[in-house]
């Protein structure tokens, strides 16, 4: 689905970046070492705000701390104020994401937002899943 969303974005001529929660705080602690690149923190959080579309991917699947939630939110907050539209793809539940990101991300998020929850399961598992962890590692899905 955000993959059709950005095909279409992308069609109507605007920019679209797909990364991972991951490679938001991982590129935004890059300025924090000497010699590696010249960007500030800043500057790496408009970065990702001055993109027409975000799709942050693999929301919930960092360790959650207080820091990392402190990246997400000047990333999230930079695109609010400049009202530009942002998707959040996780496996987490809508409470998982809220306590991931915080509230006043998730805030952010909720207004003039949407929710799209899709709860069939797993297609990496195949088409009849089964909750049996031994029978998907032997091959048996």
């Amino acid at each position: 689905m955000a993959s059709a969303i950005a095909h279409v974005v992308l069609a109507k001529g605007h920019s679209v970046l797909q990364v991972t929660a991951y490679d938001i705080i991982a590129r935004i602690r890059q300025t924090w070492q000497r010699g590696i690149g010249n960007s500030t923190e800043l500057e790496v959080i408009r970065g990702f705000a001055e993109v027409g579309l975000l799709i942050i991917d693999e929301v919930g699947k960092t360790f959650g701390s207080d820091g990392e939630r402190v990246h997400l939110f000047e990333v999230i907050d930079h695109r609010y104020r400049d009202l530009k539209p942002t998707l959040i793809l996780s496996n987490e539940s809508i409470g998982g994401v809220e306590k991931y990101l915080g509230p006043a991300a998730f805030d952010r998020l909720c207004q003039n937002g949407g929710l799209l929850l899709f709860d069939w399961q797993s297609h990496r598992r195949g088409r009849e899943y089964k909750s049996d962890t031994a029978a998907c590692l032997r091959g048996e899905l």
